[in-house]
Order: structure tokens, then sequence, then C-alpha cells
């Protein structure tokens, strides 16, 4: 659900997330997939100012680092 909802709109505000929570065990889960999505480096979490709302948005995908030895080139090695 936290993934979908990040996908479909570019911020999502802390508090919507549990909007339509119906059980303490869902506001739980919920909370703790947050932190697993950014341990993972998937979401970013930000605040404006002290006591302001957390808002989450998609991280986005690191860029390929070119590597010569590895695309070929200059870095190449020789056979």
């Amino acid at each position: 659900m936290l993934v979908k909802l990040i996908t479909e709109k570019s911020r999502v505000k802390f508090s919507q997330l549990f909007e339509g929570a119906t059980s303490r065990t869902e506001v739980v889960v919920t909370f703790l997939a947050m932190l697993e999505l950014i341990r993972l480096k998937q979401i970013i979490c930000t605040q404006s100012d002290h006591f302001a709302e957390i808002e989450i948005v998609k991280a986005e995908a690191p860029k390929p680092h070119n590597h010569p030895e590895v695309v070929g080139g200059e870095g190449e090695r020789n056979r």
C-alpha cells in the first residue's frame, strides 16, 4: 500500500499514511514498512521546520557509474 501511494502521488504527508488505518496493528505495520523503505533508500522523509508535517517522497533511482575498466576505452586492460 505504501509503495503504491508514493508511486501515485509525488508527495505524501505522514498523517495521510494512517487515514485509512482500522487497527493499531495496521498503524504499526505501516510505520515499520516506512522505516524499511527509508533504510533501503526507496523513500525520503523531510520536515521543513520543527513540528511541521513530515512529507514522504519517492527517492530517485541512483545513476549508474561509468567504470572505465568495465566499460572499455582507456581503462580497458591489455590482454
